[in-house]
């Protein structure tokens, strides 16, 4: 089964298309422009004196004209392409939500780049993206071809520096190299116009235009509420492991393999607090959940591990903290490790367990062991108490396990696989 739901990320954006107008009298314009307002004025903002494509358009409107075809971002990747802009790059690549990457497209013998973003719940390709803007340079794209337009009668080639000030007012930040000046205009992060001017020429070379944002009425897909395959083949432990450095956990009377399924942990008798939890989470991303049970609760990341956005209680919980610091219940480790055992007796176990670890005691009260793999995917930390004023002395105060790693996952996905198999 499956639902709809409100984007996971409500940016808002505009997507407008223009007709395929031809911007005539290019060296008029440029003289209107750089006319249009003399040295103790105002700029003049509005755009309305100038005529053509983009004549009622200001620059934060992330709008330009190439070669009598107006592109205003940010605008689907399937509108891109059929204005006439064919990929050179592989669209079928997939991207994650809220993921971005950069894609080379030609029209004619010329070239651009286009910033390409997913604003979806689920992994897509690129061709079911957005296009969020494009960089035109002197190097793919000489200034000299074509017509490119920007609002208010910024024309590539043309313009100079006075010309875009004297537009569009003063820049966010001005840059200067030894070949070139950048200016830049921004209205948000990741929403910019950046234009690069020859020293040479003094006119506008290079044009970066985005707006990474989701477009108005963008539909972000849906939420499978199927259970994955991966979730109904997890395995709970019946009992601890005696090895310590293990990524298993008992909270309470139950016994976890970290990460754990949240909907395991619900069948526990752990309730889902609606209010206080997201509904879904997208593909390959993360989203809050928190969990109550008899007056105990702890919030904590569920990750999702599939290519699609699931239900919230499809979610693995990647990391568990039980202490009295934290959930305050009873809890132990694999190993024997419980809250409040005497420091020198947990001290005694990692000695004849021969485990590795960090300890970081340069703090007088707390003291932090972690096991942990290099790329710290995967560690257990234990936190104990040495100053005696408020928790037990000399004891074990906190106890947690991380791992983020795909569960069961070997090579060529054997482990789950089977695992599906053995339940039927």
């Amino acid at each position: 089964m499956k639902k709809k739901l409100i984007a996971a990320m409500l940016i808002s954006g505009v997507l407008a298309l223009a007709g395929n107008a031809v911007y005539a009298e290019s060296e008029e314009v440029h003289s209107k422009t750089a006319s249009a307002v003399s040295e103790d004025a105002e700029p003049d903002v509005s755009g309305e004196a100038d005529e053509g494509p983009l004549s009622s358009l200001k620059w934060s409107d992330y709008a330009i004209s190439i070669d009598g075809t107006v592109l205003k971002f940010p605008m689907l990747s399937s509108d891109f392409e059929a204005l006439g802009f064919e990929a050179e790059d592989d669209m079928s690549t997939t991207l994650q939500p809220m993921q971005y990457s950069w894609f080379y497209f030609k029209k004619g013998d010329k070239r651009l780049s286009a910033t390409i973003a997913n604003f979806a719940n689920n992994t897509l390709p690129a061709d079911e993206c957005v296009v969020c803007g494009v960089t035109i340079d002197d190097y793919y794209w000489p200034a000299d071809e074509g017509e490119i337009l920007l609002p208010q009668g910024i024309i590539r080639g043309v313009s100079t520096i006075e010309d875009v000030e004297a537009a569009y007012g003063e820049p966010s930040d001005i840059y200067e190299g030894d070949t070139y000046t950048k200016l830049t205009y921004e209205t948000d992060i990741y929403e910019d116009l950046e234009m690069e001017f020859d020293l040479e020429t003094g006119t506008l070379g290079e044009i970066d235009i985005c707006k990474i944002a989701e477009p108005e009425n963008f539909d972000a897909g849906e939420v499978s509420e199927e259970v994955p395959v991966l979730v109904s083949s997890y395995r709970k432990p019946e009992s601890l492991s005696d090895k310590l450095g293990t990524y298993e956990i008992r909270v309470q009377d139950a016994v976890y393999d970290v990460p754990v399924p949240v909907s395991v942990l619900v069948a526990d008798g752990w309730e889902i607090s609606a209010d206080k939890s997201d509904e879904f989470i997208p593909a390959k991303s993360s989203a809050w959940v928190t969990l109550q049970k008899g007056g105990k609760n702890f919030r904590s990341l569920a990750r999702n591990f599939e290519d699609n956005a699931v239900t919230i209680d499809n979610g693995w919980i990647t990391s568990i903290e039980v202490g009295l610091q934290s959930l305050d219940v009873d809890a132990e480790l694999a190993g024997g490790v419980t809250i409040g055992m005497k420091a020198e007796d947990f001290e005694k176990l990692l000695e004849d367990a021969g485990l590795e670890y960090e300890l970081n005691d340069e703090d007088d009260s707390f003291h932090y062991y972690n096991f942990a793999k290099e790329d710290w995917d995967q560690y257990i930390q234990v936190i104990t108490y040495h100053n005696g004023s408020t928790y037990p002395e000399d004891a074990v105060l906190t106890i947690s396990v991380d791992n983020s790693e795909i569960p069961g996952e070997t090579e060529g996905g054997e482990a789950v696989e089977s695992a599906a198999e053995e339940k039927g």
